[in-house]
């Protein structure tokens, strides 16, 4: 192998300074949602979801996947200790795991960390 060779995608010689193809992540569809435990008495998966979009103005269809088995503080590194003695009761937030139905009009312009407002439609 000379010094002017690199190692492309699946495992192919190339040469210095050709063309490569770019490696694109493609958008998952699934979107993170937490919500506050006294939130989610009804929610179950499989229950439809309404996702608006602030950046793209669009609502877009999904459904719930999943609810995680612990808060997200339990989850952290340095999960939050409550040092004064006293009992406080602190309402916790749930990832909820939303997937989004493909094809719908506006998708591709979703972004990964993006801001939306998720609405359960709970039976």
């Amino acid at each position: 192998m000379s010094a002017s060779s690199v190692v492309g995608l699946k495992g192919l010689m190339t040469k210095a300074l050709m063309p490569q193809p770019r490696a694109r992540r493609r958008h998952a569809g699934v979107e993170a949602a937490n919500f506050r435990e006294t939130q989610l008495e009804r929610v179950r998966p499989g229950q439809a979801v309404t996702v608006h979009g602030d950046a793209v103005d669009s609502d877009f269809a999904g459904k719930v996947e999943s609810i995680a088995a612990a808060t997200g503080a339990r989850y952290s590194l340095l999960p939050p200790e409550n040092a004064s003695g006293n009992y406080v009761k602190v309402v916790q937030r749930m990832p909820v795991r939303i997937a989004l139905l493909p094809g719908q009009s506006g998708f591709e312009r979703l972004r990964p960390g993006m801001s939306v407002e998720p609405q359960v439609r709970v039976k």
